[in-house]
């Protein structure tokens, strides 16, 4: 027993501690802006040592912990048991491990140990979720609705309403196109696990615990799910985990999977050893695969350009911005965290917005939404760059070039030159900046919407080509300099 529990918490630590030195920006993001109250503890940390090393050491404390706490759960183990388990820790830190992931991969340890509690002891299982939810509530959530399906009663119920409003607020996840680029090249994004569930039905073992498996993960694809559109225009489809996202818990739905793959470690010791090991195997190699172009990492100082953000007022725009029938930015709680340093506010906090926001009138906004989704014939409004900017109280534009690949980049930047002139470039941090200077009032005579070719009062719009060659070439940025 005191092997497996010290092999566990040295695998887990080992993993987590890996997914850690990628530097996740999204995870430092809700590390130290988060509200779980363990984030008050990752602040503390960061004050003392640094936000890097804080973000170190707690994925390999976080991750000894877990894994520790799955051998504790799983007892006396044989070699090809340990050997099983020992890869169910690759999966919660990789799956969930570019968003929100260091706390939820904390969590695969306690939420094994619920999971085998609740059929005998329910109250004991209780506690455990209490203590899972000052980590995640998500996945404490998705512990008290599986343990509802363990055993049947109206406490797991009460409990899992407890738990989401611990909740982040701010915007409700939407898992729009994520889980279906995670095999694209130009994919940074995690998954909650599109093998979780076929991997569940078909290992074998106890049917009520892979059934509550597969309801975590059900519950880990979040709140709201857009399916693809070629139009740009699909609503949200309402998921399970809506009501608990109302209650408080509305992010973090990707760290629900670690419930899953919980189910699937204890389910794993009771099914046939090759069809356990094959299914396994496939979840700890998707887990793989979703990290294998993971977001850009967090900068270990403070970017020159973020920094001079702080000498003027008004509002910042970042780039690109998400549109909710399409996906959220995956470096926006970066932008969000960044925004501290600075002070100044940020336009719809950098959250996705709807397709009648105002912002969509802006020239650049359209030209770079229209390169990346070209399906959607999206027309450019003929206005001068920075007039709906300014409209909006917009003062700088900021364009983080990480957020997008290189095939991207090498398209915009003439639009966007063409558009507002030469950028402010902090190379190193990889980020374009404009400053948007103020000209009188100005309003919006037209509420900017979305066009498309043929619709009404689309005459002199323009597409991406016509607009720049409509103008003079556009001119080289010039370079921020230290200490600028």
């Amino acid at each position: 027993m005191r092997w497996s529990v010290l092999g566990y918490a040295a695998v887990g630590a080992a993993v987590c501690l890996a997914v850690g030195l990628r530097g996740f920006a999204a995870d430092a993001a809700a590390l130290f802006d988060g509200k779980p109250p363990m984030a008050m503890v990752a602040r503390t940390l960061a004050g003392w040592v640094g936000e890097h090393p804080a973000l170190l050491i707690l994925a390999a404390v976080g991750g000894a912990a877990s894994g520790g706490g799955l051998g504790w759960s799983l007892g006396g183990l044989g070699s090809r048991q340990r050997g099983l388990a020992l890869a169910t820790l690759l999966a919660p830190a990789l799956l969930t491990g570019t968003e929100h992931g260091l706390w939820a991969s904390w969590c695969v340890g306690l939420a094994a140990g619920t999971l085998a509690t609740w059929p005998k002891a329910p109250l004991r299982a209780a506690g455990l979720t209490a203590v899972v939810a000052l980590l995640s509530p998500p996945v404490a959530v998705a512990c008290a609705i599986a343990g509802f399906v363990l055993r049947p009663s109206a406490g797991p119920l009460v409990l899992a309403v407890w738990c989401a409003t611990l909740g982040e607020g701010g915007a409700i996840d939407v898992n729009g196109l994520a889980p279906l680029r995670v095999w694209r090249s130009d994919s940074g994004l995690g998954t909650a696990g599109l093998l979780l569930i076929p991997a569940l039905l078909a290992i074998g073992g106890p049917w009520r615990l892979r059934i509550a498996g597969m309801v975590a993960a059900v519950l880990a694809y979040g709140p709201l799910v857009v399916p693809p559109s070629a139009s740009g225009h699909a609503l949200p489809i309402p998921l399970p985990a809506l009501p608990f996202a109302l209650l408080g818990a509305e992010t973090g739905w990707m760290g629900a999977g670690v419930v899953a793959v919980a189910a699937l470690a204890l389910a794993a010791m009771a099914a046939p050893p090759r069809r356990a090991a094959f299914c396994v195997a496939l979840v700890a190699a998707e887990g793989l695969a979703s990290v294998a172009r993971p977001p850009s990492p967090l900068p270990l100082t403070t970017p020159v350009a973020i920094s001079a953000l702080a000498e003027r007022t008004g509002v910042i725009l970042y780039l690109p911005v998400g549109l909710v029938s399409v996906s959220a930015p995956a470096r926006a709680p970066l932008w969000r965290h960044q925004a501290k340093t600075h002070g100044r506010l940020l336009y719809a906090d950098a959250r996705s917005v709807t397709d009648v926001d105002p912002i969509l009138g802006e020239p650049g906004v359209i030209a770079l939404s229209s390169l990346l989704n070209p399906a959607a014939g999206w027309l450019i409004p003929p206005l001068d760059g920075g007039t709906v900017l300014r409209a909006l109280g917009v003062t700088e534009l900021v364009l983080d070039r990480a957020a997008l690949d290189r095939a991207s980049l090498a398209r915009l930047d003439p639009v966007l030159a063409r558009l507002y002139g030469p950028p402010q470039r902090d190379v190193a941090a990889g980020i374009d900046l404009w400053r948007i200077e103020a000209v009188g009032e100005h309003t919006l005579s037209n509420p900017p919407h979305l066009r498309r070719d043929g619709d009404d009062g689309t005459t002199t719009w323009l597409t991406v080509e016509e607009l720049l060659a409509s103008g003079r070439q556009p001119t080289p940025p010039t370079a921020m300099e230290e200490g600028q």
